[in-house]
């Protein structure tokens, strides 16, 4: 995936494409591509292409909803993609094979390799737009990366992410994760994979991390250079999160929005929101309750002395 550049429309682009439907159908499953004309437009700017999404399927038993698994096949001009997004691509490569090896899931799980991400979003636009299989699609995990290295980081969620955020700290999976990432995310002049499907009502997940920044987007994106721990962090989430929401009911995956973070040893915090001003208040209680106690002791030492 990563031996050399392959931006879309060029010839290592459609290389890596082919070699994605040789591994997909290597796993016994039926990959399709889904060819479309995506367009992007802003004032005084507009964007098309043809883009090539790879999909392929992994039938659940009794399925109440698609779970989509995705991550971008494509990468800048000189940038030989493996962080962004070769992580993402072999994550749902090795998910995959997993998931068939072991007992087949209750709902159905697509595998969607989107084209021409860095272009604008183009391929994930054209699967909200146009595939079929999008009426079914209840949740969306995303697998992107602006770095090389570091923690990986669920930074975004859909609206009312209550039921979400549970299922994510039920699943097993170990990101690192706060209720504050989106907020900062907001502020900064990027998108993903993710957004068309957040902004069509979908929930979901939205992983990346920011190690290694200068990897991005250059031509030292490549294998030598990136975290396998990163990789082994995304990788195990992805797969975490596919057995357990594979699994799972998915008539309602919306709630309200809860305040969550990460702990070191213990996992992810979830609380409802209804408890952030009490709990907040509480440690500030304790806090002022310290200072004052150390402040007697401070004022206590001379006459004891």
């Amino acid at each position: 995936i990563a031996r050399r550049p392959h931006p879309p429309g060029s010839p290592a682009h459609a290389q890596v494409r082919d070699y994605l439907l040789e591994r997909l159908r290597a796993l016994g499953l039926e990959p399709a591509v889904q060819t479309a004309t995506s367009m992007l437009g802003r004032p005084g700017f507009v964007r098309a292409a043809t883009v090539r999404n790879i999909v392929a399927r992994i039938p659940g038993t009794a399925s109440s909803g698609t779970v989509v698994l995705m991550a971008h096949y494509d990468g800048r001009e000189l940038a030989r993609a493996a962080a962004d997004d070769g992580f993402g691509v072999v994550s749902i490569l090795e998910t995959a094979r997993a998931l068939k090896a072991g007992v087949p899931p209750r709902n159905d799980i697509v595998l969607l390799i989107t084209d021409a991400e860095e272009l604008g979003l183009l391929g994930a636009r054209a699967f909200v737009d146009e595939n079929p299989a999008m009426a079914d699609v209840k949740v969306v995990v995303n697998l992107e990366m602006r770095g090389g290295g570091g923690p990986a980081i669920m930074f975004e969620t859909g609206a009312e992410n209550g039921w979400i955020i549970r299922a994510l700290a039920a699943s097993g999976a170990r990101p690192f994760a706060n209720s504050l990432s989106y907020d900062v995310y907001k502020s900064m002049p990027n998108d993903t994979d993710f957004t068309p499907f957040r902004e069509a009502g979908r929930q979901g997940l939205n992983f990346a991390a920011i190690g290694r920044a200068s990897l991005y987007h250059q031509s030292y994106d490549s294998p030598e250079n990136i975290s396998e721990a990163t990789l082994q962090q995304e990788g195990a989430s992805a797969l975490a999160l596919a057995r357990y929401l594979g699994n799972q009911p998915l008539a309602d995956v919306n709630a309200p929005d809860v305040t969550y973070f990460t702990v070191p040893i213990l996992g992810l915090v979830v609380y409802d929101q209804a408890y952030a001003l009490p709990l907040a208040a509480a440690v500030l209680v304790l806090a002022l309750l310290v200072l004052l106690l150390a402040a007697s002791l401070t004022a206590l030492a001379p006459a004891a002395a």
